[in-house]
């Protein structure tokens, strides 16, 4: 039986960061999947086709299904990270502000400012890319890249990956959520290794942001707080109920102040090499 490793890479969850580990853990071992439409359009072919050379050991994709569908001989191990819906949207638009790119969102975060762009964003007929898109993404299928409402069945779905035991990882609690990952993981993939050098940030992570949250991004965000709070019940609820799932993987662990302070010094030192 082969072990594969899949990263749901949702956009601007630190998803690069993670793939970078990734990349560093496995080497050639890792795929970055990027035929986005062959994923969405024929996901079973996709990641079949992905993972087709025996040397691979994780594939990351940004339409990555879920669940993944079953292929024989084969277990996958899917992991998630997930971000404060509200922070996440800042980091959207500060991302697609600097992007060198013609996409629709890049050019109205060009020409817009912040309460303008989520303005725009909140429109029905705009991609949902900062409404409940967490959620959409673990439900999978149509609800993912579609602007109708989601159903009950929907969300109950994307809740079920959590239950199910997927490991989930927390944007704001980085460095715990990769030592709750390596600690679930490494029955099957000894070798895992997630320290990280952050890539790709457009906005700070960590405790100083999740204080942002509740503070200057309100002011920021101005009339545009509860519209946007209202697009993201969903999310919120699901960034909650990661949380405490984290926790309960925390509380599972011997020794967590150990296992956190030795993460930490391979951070620095692979920060010292660096």
């Amino acid at each position: 039986m082969r072990h594969i490793l899949l990263h749901g890479h949702i956009f601007k969850n630190a998803g690069s960061t993670l793939d970078w580990s990734l990349r560093r853990c496995f080497g050639s071992g890792f795929c970055e999947h990027r035929d986005d439409a062959a994923m969405r359009e024929a996901p079973r072919d996709a990641l079949a086709a992905g993972v087709a050379n025996s040397s691979i050991v994780a594939l990351s994709s940004h339409n990555l299904p879920s669940p993944p569908p079953s292929i024989d001989g084969i277990a996958f191990y899917t992991v998630f990270l997930l971000r404060h819906p509200i922070e996440r949207a800042l980091s959207v638009y500060a991302f697609e502000r600097q992007q060198q790119a013609t996409t629709p969102g890049a050019q109205a975060a060009k020409r817009m400012n912040l309460q303008d762009y989520v303005a725009w964003r909140l429109q029905d007929e705009v991609r949902p890319v900062i409404r409940n898109f967490q959620t959409r993404f673990l439900a999978g299928g149509a609800v993912r890249h579609g602007s109708e409402p989601l159903t009950s069945d929907a969300v109950a779905a994307a809740h079920q990956r959590l239950k199910a035991g997927a490991p989930v990882g927390l944007v704001e609690r980085y460095d715990a959520s990769m030592m709750v990952l390596e600690a679930a993981l490494r029955p099957f993939f000894p070798q895992l290794d997630l320290a990280y050098l952050p890539q790709n940030v457009s906005r700070g992570v960590g405790p100083a942001a999740v204080a942002n949250i509740a503070g200057s991004a309100r002011e920021q965000l101005g009339p545009l707080w509860e519209p946007l709070l209202a697009h993201n019940a969903h999310d919120l609820a699901l960034y909650a109920a990661a949380g405490k799932a984290l926790d309960r993987r925390i509380a599972t662990l011997p020794d967590v102040g150990r296992d956190l302070e030795q993460f930490r010094q391979r951070l620095a030192a692979l920060r010292q090499q660096a």
